[in-house]
């Protein structure tokens, strides 16, 4: 067996959470299993994994997520308290592996400079007014659901993308009754220069999610959903300002 450790905090750390769980987990999909060790203390959170072969931490630290929000969930449910786990930092037994974790996902196409940072919030800022705008924060919500709880990362990615195929049928005067569903779905393609295969991409995880089935992702299935639909975004919001003439 191979033992990770990991360390954070449940938030807000003015509602005191002790707890301490033992659970085993599978991930069949990816051939993976192991035992988990839960200890939270005054909110300060260290859970002990012991898996059957060496695997990725950013795997791992995405399953020690999923069952931390797993135990919120009862929480939220039982106490009525929003609260929300957060891992920062693991060390592999042997110390082979001592990382802190950012907060940053690493897309193809994030800024990260002071100027460009402004001069896309100018230009996105408009895209949030009036009625049309309520997608477009629906849309950013969604993707940033995605980066915060990734096992569910398919769900919100293909929905963010559905909100923007509202978006676009409202300002091209399509209709949005499900028979206009293929028009609206083929105006948005046009919009932004991509197939109906790019699209279909995202279903093969986002329809077992949305139907309440698990969908375990690789490392790089989950860069190639998140980087995939980053992209789709960047290219409507550049096509509604090449629209809007900005």
């Amino acid at each position: 067996m191979f033992t990770y450790f990991f360390w954070g905090k449940v938030l807000p750390e003015r509602a005191r959470l002790d707890l301490n769980l033992n659970k085993t987990f599978k991930a069949l999909d990816i051939e993976l299993e192991g035992e988990v060790i839960i200890s939270i203390i005054l909110n300060q959170v260290l859970v002990t994994v012991k898996v059957i072969k060496e695997e990725n931490i950013f795997l791992l630290k995405r399953i020690v997520n999923s069952l931390l929000d797993a135990e919120m969930s009862k929480l939220a449910f039982i106490r009525g308290f929003s609260y929300s786990a957060i891992i920062d930092r693991c060390l592999k037994e042997d110390g082979a592996e001592d990382w802190v974790y950012g907060i940053d996902y690493p897309l193809e196409k994030g800024v990260h400079t002071v100027g460009a940072i402004n001069e896309m919030l100018n230009w996105m800022q408009p895209l949030s007014v009036g009625v049309e705008g309520i997608l477009i924060e629906r849309c950013l919500n969604d993707f940033k659901s995605a980066l915060t709880h990734l096992d569910d990362a398919p769900f919100y990615c293909y929905r963010a993308i559905e909100t923007l195929r509202n978006h676009c049928a409202d300002i091209n005067g399509i209709s949005k009754s499900s028979e206009s569903r293929a028009a609206q779905w083929q105006t948005i393609r046009d919009a932004i220069g991509i197939t109906k295969e790019e699209i279909g991409y995202f279903t093969q995880w986002a329809t077992q999610l949305r139907h309440g089935h698990m969908a375990y992702m690789s490392g790089e299935d989950e860069s190639n959903v998140l980087n995939k639909t980053h992209s789709i975004l960047h290219s409507y919001f550049k096509y509604l300002r090449e629209k809007k003439g900005h």
